[in-house]
């Protein structure tokens, strides 16, 4: 690039004097005057591009120089990390706010986020109905290494055409873990294990107040920012730990009770209408085998299965800096699922 510069300066140069001297030699001859004032401006023009050629000398060094001592740095920085293309992630917004709230993107280290959530759902109709109202509040805590750890406490008031009952509900603790960050070609990757503790004491009343059992969830989750547009997808998986029970309840039963296990999948989408407001839709079918049944000195039978498919709808507000409103209304697409569901959480970010 040096020597082209130089190159087309010197032919620029060398046409301008011929010009000179080829105008020269056509025109009459010049008085004195007028010739000594021409041989000034041809000096003045030669001064300046001898100015204008060091001038671009010392830019095309003082750029090679950089270019070089930059590769060089690079070279010898053992510790620099590898570059990556990390789609960043910003959690100020609905869309991102939305994907926490479906524990598909973890809290950042240090961060604390306090959601009280309700939902009501009803099934059946008014001569043989099912309502439930759940009110809880989750803490969760963002930890290094890509960790988010979660607790939950429900409160559940039920209301059946036998009869309503309250109480505090099972307890539960989540852990997640991000597996893969987002990149341009490849989406996040977070896994989370919830575990559920039997800590209500009214499983067998009418109607029950949480479900008796122990029960471990595996969920693999998976997102991709196609601006303004996130695609997201969970597999899940429930397993519950059998219990032996002596229960004198309509008849007498002595022996194990053993949950049928529950897989999952479901599909969703987060669209950012604005960066403060998020619209959500989601399909999800939860596939659950028969309880398993073994009365003392009887064979073992097992109960039917179950399918619950929903299909939702929702929209998440960014209210301030640290509040967010979400709101969701599914509806279900299988007989065994409930009719309809209508949720709503607030978290607060500390």
């Amino acid at each position: 690039m040096k020597n082209t510069l130089s190159t087309v300066l010197i032919l620029v140069t060398l046409l301008m004097t011929g010009t000179l001297a080829h105008s020269a030699a056509l025109e009459p001859v010049s008085p004195p005057d007028e010739l000594a004032a021409l041989r000034l401006q041809l000096a003045a023009q030669q001064a300046i591009n001898h100015a204008l050629q060091e001038r671009i000398n010392a830019l095309e060094t003082a750029l090679e120089e950089h270019a070089s001592g930059a590769s060089e740095q690079k070279s010898l920085d053992a510790t620099a990390p590898a570059p990556t293309d990390l789609v960043a992630t910003d959690t100020n917004t609905a869309v991102a706010q939305s994907l926490i709230t479906k524990q598909l993107l973890i809290q950042a280290p240090g961060t604390i986020r306090l959601t009280p959530t309700a939902n009501w759902s009803h099934s059946g109709a008014q001569s043989e109905h099912y309502n439930y109202s759940r009110f809880a509040v989750g803490v969760g805590l963002g930890l290094p290494a890509g960790l988010t750890a979660t607790a939950v406490i429900p409160y559940t008031l039920a209301d059946t055409y036998y009869g309503s009952n309250s109480g505090f509900d099972d307890l539960s603790l989540a852990l997640q873990k991000q597996f893969l960050a987002e990149t341009t070609r490849l989406p996040t990757i977070v896994g989370s294990l919830n575990f559920t503790n039997n800590t209500s004491n009214k499983a067998f009343q009418d109607p029950s107040i949480g479900g008796a059992f122990k029960y471990y969830d595996l969920t693999l989750s998976a997102f991709k920012t196609l601006s303004p547009v996130v695609i997201y997808g969970n597999l899940f998986y429930s397993r519950a730990v059998k219990r032996y029970f002596a229960l004198y309840y309509e008849s007498p039963f002595n022996g194990t009770i053993q949950p049928g296990d529950t897989k999952g999948i479901s599909l969703g989408v987060s669209l950012a209408a604005t960066p403060a407001i998020s619209i959500n839709t989601g399909l999800t079918f939860d596939f659950g085998r028969g309880t398993r049944y073994a009365r003392d000195g009887l064979p073992e039978y097992t109960g039917a299965g179950v399918t619950d498919g929903r299909l939702s709808l929702g929209a998440g507000f960014l209210l301030t800096k640290h509040w967010f409103l979400g709101i969701t209304a599914e509806a279900g697409v299988t007989k065994d699922a409930s009719d309809f569901i209508f949720s709503i959480a607030l978290p607060y970010r500390f």
